[in-house]
């Protein structure tokens, strides 16, 4: 087996060099954009649960706010509406 030659003491071993660390805003606000993307409760939740304490937290909750607000919004407008279909104008029922 033949030896490979004696390093000398003046040439530099090679080193890699790590990639610098990503800032972790950046994939933070990346997830965000996600949770906007899939724009579901079940996203902007997520996030929050990851990330409760990012500034963008705030901005998420207030789409979930404003999702759920919707969502009862829809709801007690259709029980309304039912309603009508049920009672005519004069309250009786048809």
């Amino acid at each position: 087996m033949a030896k490979s030659p004696p390093m000398s003491s003046d040439s530099a071993s090679p080193t890699t060099q790590a990639a610098p660390a990503r800032d972790g805003n950046i994939a933070i606000s990346e997830e965000f954009d996600m949770a906007v993307e899939q724009g579901t409760a079940e996203a902007y939740d997520l996030f929050i649960k990851r990330h409760p304490d990012h500034p963008l937290t705030v901005e998420a909750r207030r789409r979930l706010n404003i999702m759920n607000n919707g969502n009862a919004n829809r709801s007690i407008l259709g029980i309304i509406l039912r309603g009508k279909e049920i009672k005519g104008s004069d309250g009786e029922k048809q």
